[in-house]
């Protein structure tokens, strides 16, 4: 089926009035109330019902003045064309002359007949006539249905109908109305194309043409909820706190996360939490259309989150402290790297039970630390992790809580084995055990092992988690050793589990190839490097001239051994190497060789100069690197002694005189001794532009390499940038909390500037009662908080609990410490208008939802009438309790009335509750009549 033009079948509904009778007017364009036909009824009889109803509550048809439709009466060819042409939405005044011998120009009807013409409609008989007052045939009708409504014409095929055959000009008609459901003919079996159209009949047809050939509406709204529902899709939050902030937090991160990816115009989107956690149901509405789309996200830190997330514990002597980012080892441990920790954490017994010396480790990730005590744990402990900084060198949030470590009844087992070479193996406990009891070893066979000497030696001391096995020569090469371990307790006192317990692990075959020293060369000054052809399983052991002397692992290369001698390396020195062994088991022969070193009698060379942003202190340093190591101490310097900056095309020389001598030192004296630095604001103190571009001549003293050579002058290039700020450690405090100026406002008060970021996060503050909804910092004063509580959230009048925290001051990197107190506040529940009754022509009783006071009777509302406002005065005249009576300067008339009547409530209103609460309204209030 061919649709006709939706635009024209929506001007046909709406802006067209057809009469089939002797009355034929036409209709607005707006839909109007059905006219009540005396002589159409919603009964089977009346088919043409709904049609007539439809057409004429759009104003297309019309009845008789007698209040009669006359869906009987025939209907003629002019005021068929009427219908045709107004139903089409057809120009009907720019028309061509049909030429038609008996509608004239004059005729009423000969515009509709002539754009009908012009459509290719209609065509008139062949003595050139139109016959307009003829009454129509349903075969001529059919024509006009097919072609005005556009179907798509069908060849005669399926039809029903006895009294339609191929050879009749009307056939292909009739079979296409047939087959789009436009009729059924006067019989199942006839369609009468002879019989003449009735005004109902007109009706059902012209109707049922419409809705067959109505395109359906798109509806527009549900097509942009659904390209935004599209949009969502499962990500990672970010917000303060991770996965621990709090519950609002979280869904005001997923609401900004779902604003930042619906960008469909009009859409708007509101998250709610969903039925599991880090689900969340996302209602997306445009109109009167919504659809609801679950997504799941992930929670992260914030850049700035420095926090511990979880304190737990592992078993009787271990607690693991977690972190939201890495940690520097240097503010945890005595030596930097692990063991011992400062006194940045600490556990204090509430019950006095020790928990003794503690030692730890960090997590490869460096963000998760194992702190063990050298007691069992038990009961409650105060832990306290303070001063703890991060791997930039920002501070940790304080943490204090306290913890229980209820009795533990966890039996310790064997988690695995870990083969160090061919004869060390590591057996792994799940946690520290107090004794490892008793170990007996035999082979697969049942054949005994010695648990000493050449058989198996064992290696375990108090409070390890692990226990190294070395198999002796008694056991050969790939033969199993079934190990036996009976008694083993943790911390606690529970045995292993099961007990005994058994573990088995095999001798590894030598590789038949022993190691052997590659080389020795002078890495240093004092320092002399031994090249192995492979790994050893431990430090051999080192001569030079008969002085024993400790052998290193290079950290880098593990096939090289360091020595550091006590003096500078010259001439011929006799090195001794021996007690080495492979992974395999293999052991190297002695070694010895005579080396002659050259002093190095070379001076230290600059090789390179950058500018760097130190991550702690975030100023820029000068860093030299030389091409080997360097001895600097507190008298070791650098200073200008000539160059030069551009600034702004403008060039500034400078000389010896302008800059004094700056102390220099090591960049990191662990990684490397070649890398000095001086912090470039030092440097060039007096001379400092930001901005510049400088070249300069460098002079050191006091740094010299290990043998005494010192280095002497460097060049440098570079730009000078602005060092930042970095942030403090102060912590703010709260100075006072106050109500506000309305009773939807809290005002708090800090002793310094905050930080706006974490000040203006409502999740830091909560009170009793109510609920905040935002927090605001004002650029007027930015030791002030204000607070907006959610409207009628607060619900009595009281004094009531506030608690305050993580609140930062401006620049620093501490978080406050946690404020408790109480306020007192004025309920903000406001009066709501009940109702707003017309009880005079001159007087309106408007009653609250609770007694209200006016404190200036004055004008408080504005009166509209159908809905536009008008210029009758509206003046409080009375309150009394809940009712507040307005008077009007003039009275409303009954045409006023008619059109109905609301309030609006001016902006000066101060109708309000005995708490001070401004009544609160919708944008009008009806008025009952």
């Amino acid at each position: 089926m061919k649709k006709a033009s939706s635009h024209k079948i929506l001007r046909a509904t709406l802006a067209t009035t057809v009469a089939t009778g002797a009355l034929v007017s036409a209709a607005p364009v707006f839909t109007q109330a059905a006219p009540t036909f005396s002589d159409v009824k919603n009964i089977p009889s009346h088919h043409f019902y709904e049609a007539v109803t439809s057409l004429a509550e759009r104003g297309v048809i019309n009845g008789y003045e007698d209040g009669t439709f006359r869906p009987g009466q025939h209907i003629n060819r002019m005021h068929a064309a009427k219908i045709m042409a107004l139903a089409l939405g057809l120009d009907t005044e720019n028309v061509k002359d049909p030429g038609f011998t008996d509608v004239s120009k004059s005729n009423p009807y000969y515009g509709h007949i002539a754009a009908l013409v012009e459509a290719g409609i209609i065509s008139g008989y062949e003595d050139n006539t139109f016959k307009p007052t003829a009454n129509l045939s349903r075969a001529h009708m059919a024509k006009m249905i097919v072609l005005g409504f556009k179907f798509e014409q069908e060849k005669l095929g399926n039809l029903p109908f006895t009294d339609i055959n191929s050879k009749q000009w009307h056939a292909d008609f009739i079979q296409t109305l047939y087959s789009n459901n436009i009729t059924t003919g006067t019989t199942p079996t006839t369609f009468s194309p002879s019989a003449l159209v009735t005004r109902g009949q007109m009706a059902s047809f012209i109707f049922r043409s419409e809705q067959a050939t109505q395109e359906p509406e798109v509806d527009q709204d549900k097509l942009a909820v659904e390209a935004a529902a599209a949009q969502l899709k499962a990500g990672n939050v970010v917000v303060a706190r991770g996965e621990y902030a709090t519950a609002e937090n979280k869904l005001a991160a997923v609401q900004s996360y779902v604003n930042g990816l619906v960008t469909v115009e009009g859409v708007t989107a509101k998250a709610a939490a969903g039925a599991t956690a880090n689900e969340y149901v996302i209602t997306l509405a445009k109109g009167e259309a919504a659809v609801e789309k679950t997504i799941a996200v992930n929670f992260e830190f914030a850049a700035d989150d420095r926090f511990v997330t979880e304190v737990e514990s592992l078993n009787a002597t271990q607690v693991q402290v977690s972190f939201s980012a890495a940690v520097d080892k240097e503010s945890l441990f005595e030596n930097g790297k692990d063991g011992a920790l400062k006194a940045a954490v600490s556990l204090r017994s509430l019950d006095g039970v020790n928990a003794g010396q503690l030692t730890g480790e960090l997590s490869a990730d460096e963000k998760t630390l194992v702190v063990t005590a050298a007691n069992p744990l038990s009961k409650r402990y105060d832990i306290k992790v303070d001063g703890v900084k991060t791997v930039t060198g920002a501070a940790v949030d304080k943490y204090e809580a306290t913890i229980t470590i209820a009795e533990d009844k966890t039996a310790p087992a064997i988690v695995g084995v870990e083969k160090v070479s061919a004869s060390v193996v590591k057996v792994k406990f799940t946690e520290p055990l107090k004794s490892l009891g008793t170990v007996s070893f035999k082979l697969a066979d049942g054949t005994q092992i010695a648990a000493n000497g050449n058989g198996v030696t064992t290696s375990f001391n108090a409070g390890d988690s692990e226990a190294t096995f070395t198999i002796g020569s008694d056991v050969k090469a790939n033969e199993e050793v079934v190990a036996t371990i009976i008694g083993a307790k943790d911390q606690a006192d529970n045995l292993i589990s099961p007990n005994p317990s058994t573990v088995s692990f095999t001798k590894g075959a030598a590789d038949g190839v022993a190691p052997t020293v590659t080389s020795i060369t002078q890495a240093g000054a004092k320092t002399i490097a031994i090249q192995f052809s492979e790994e050893l399983i431990a430090a051999p052991a080192v001569k030079v001239d008969g002085y024993t002397k400790t052998a290193v692992k290079d950290e880098k290369n593990p096939t090289t051994y360091t020595v550091e001698t006590d003096n500078v390396l010259d001439g011929a020195k006799t090195i001794a190497v021996s007690n080495f062994t492979d992974l395999s088991g293999e052991k190297g022969k002695d070694f010895s060789k005579v080396v002659t070193f050259v002093k190095d009698a070379d001076a230290p060379k600059a090789v390179s100069s950058q500018v760097v942003t130190d991550k702690k202190d975030l100023k820029e340093y000068l860093e030299i690197t030389f091409d080997k190591d360097v001895e600097i101490s507190e008298s070791s310097t650098v200073d200008v002694t000539a160059g030069s900056y551009i600034k702004d095309f403008v060039t500034t020389n400078l000389v010896n005189d302008d800059l004094a001598p700056k102390a220099v030192v090591y960049k990191d004296a662990k990684d490397s001794k070649k890398v000095v630095r001086v912090a470039l604001g030092t440097l060039l103190s007096g001379k400092d532009v930001e901005g510049a571009s400088y070249k300069v001549e460098l002079e050191f003293a006091n740094v010299k390499s290990a043998a005494g050579e010192a280095a002497t002058t460097a060049n440098a290039s570079f730009v000078r940038g602005k060092d930042g700020k970095p942030e403090t450690e102060v912590k703010i405090e709260v100075a006072d909390v106050v109500a506000g100026d309305t009773n939807d406002s809290v005002v708090v008060e800090f002793n310094k500037a905050v930080d706006a970021a974490t000040a203006t996060n409502v999740g830091n503050y909560a009170i009793d009662g109510t609920v905040v909804e935002t927090a605001t910092v004002n650029s007027d004063d930015l030791k002030k908080v204000t607070l907006k509580l959610k409207a009628d959230s607060n619900t009595f009048t009281g004094e009531r609990n506030v608690v305050i925290q993580n609140v930062k001051a401006k620049g620093s990197a501490v978080a406050m410490e946690k404020y408790e107190d109480t306020v007192n506040l004025k309920e903000n529940v406001a009066p709501t208008i009940t109702k707003a009754a017309l009880t005079g022509t001159k007087e309106i009783t408007i009653t609250f939802s609770e007694a209200v006071t006016d404190a200036s009777n004055a004008i408080d509302f504005s009166l509209l009438v159908g809905g536009k406002e008008v210029s009758n005065t509206v003046t409080t005249s009375d309150v009394t309790n809940k009712t507040v009576k307005v008077s009007l300067n003039k009275a409303l008339t009954a045409d006023e009335l008619a059109k109905g009547l609301e309030l609006k409530a001016v902006d000066t209103i101060d109708v309000k509750d005995a708490s001070g609460n401004t009544v609160r309204l919708p944008l009008t209030v009806a008025v009952e009549q």
